[in-house]
């Protein structure tokens, strides 16, 4: 998702271009919230998503859209709903040979690390809060707590492998991986009730030294990819256009797909001006 931790650059793209999705409620928080940051009053506010209601919205209604816009616009501006935008976020070496060290089966190293990194996003979209408390200053290595949450995390990790048991393959589940955890006492369970689980194994993990690697963009959709890397498994490749990782389809790919795409399209208007110019030239 282009835009999963830029809110500032989806709001610019909302503003300029018009609704993205079928979300409009969703949408018009995005964009109070940048009309907010520009310094605009409540007043200017309304009045120009009145105006941008008109232009994006097919036989717009004021009455029947009044609602949608007054609760956008109360939402938006409350003064600790700030656009979030998350630039980076820095995966130590020392993190990953942590993890590495584990006696654990791959994916579950895997599951692991995407564990850490949703913590660490977390952890730093609360700085976007002011209304910081003292336990949310330092990370917490509490996590969970419903089983969607640990199913996004579990396809974030990207684990695709299969394991053996006596001579039959099967496809891994978040559920049992966790339980595998839990049974080498690597992580624990709070209790029945929260769902919450803590990563006792990544207590002493250290955050100090190289940074391995800049998460960003991308690479937020699929933190599996982080460890592979760091492995040199399944051919995943840094791009040499945009620095995000990607699986590698050919020997000779440097770029991921979507650089790819765009590196292509340069050449053939880059092409097209040529013959363009070669054209006006008199004979």
């Amino acid at each position: 998702m282009e835009y999963k931790y830029n809110e500032r650059e989806y709001a610019k793209k909302i503003y300029e271009e018009g609704f993205q999705t079928r979300f409009i409620k969703y949408e018009l928080v995005i964009l109070v919230k940048y009309l907010k940051e520009l310094g605009k009053t409540k007043k200017d506010t309304e009045t120009e998503v009145y105006d941008f209601c008109e232009r994006y919205i097919n036989k717009f209604n004021k009455i029947k859209y009044y609602k949608t816009i007054d609760g956008a616009v109360r939402d938006g501006r409350k003064k600790n709903n700030n656009l979030i935008v998350l630039d980076s976020i820095a995966i130590m070496r020392s993190e990953l040979e942590h993890i590495d060290k584990i006696d654990i089966e791959y994916e579950h190293k895997k599951l692991l690390l995407s564990m850490l990194i949703s913590k660490k996003i977390s952890f730093e979209l609360s700085k976007i809060q002011p209304q910081q408390t003292e336990e949310n200053k330092k990370l917490s290595l509490y996590i969970g707590g419903s089983s969607k949450k640990f199913k996004e995390i579990f396809k974030l990790a990207n684990i695709t492998g299969k394991y053996e048991v006596d001579g039959k393959y099967y496809t891994y589940k978040v559920d049992d991986m966790i339980n595998e955890l839990v049974k080498k006492g690597l992580v624990s369970s709070l209790d029945n009730h929260s769902g919450l689980i803590c990563l006792d194994c990544l207590k002493d993990i250290s955050q100090d030294g190289e940074i391995f690697y800049e998460l960003k963009n991308k690479d937020f959709d699929n933190l599996g990819n982080i460890f592979d890397y760091y492995k040199g498994e399944n051919k995943i490749k840094s791009c040499e256009e945009c620095r995000s990782l990607f699986k590698q389809k050919a020997n000779n790919q440097k770029k991921c797909l979507d650089c790819a795409k765009k590196f292509k399209q340069k050449q053939t208007n880059l092409c097209k001006q040529i013959k363009k110019e070669e054209s006006r030239k008199p004979l």
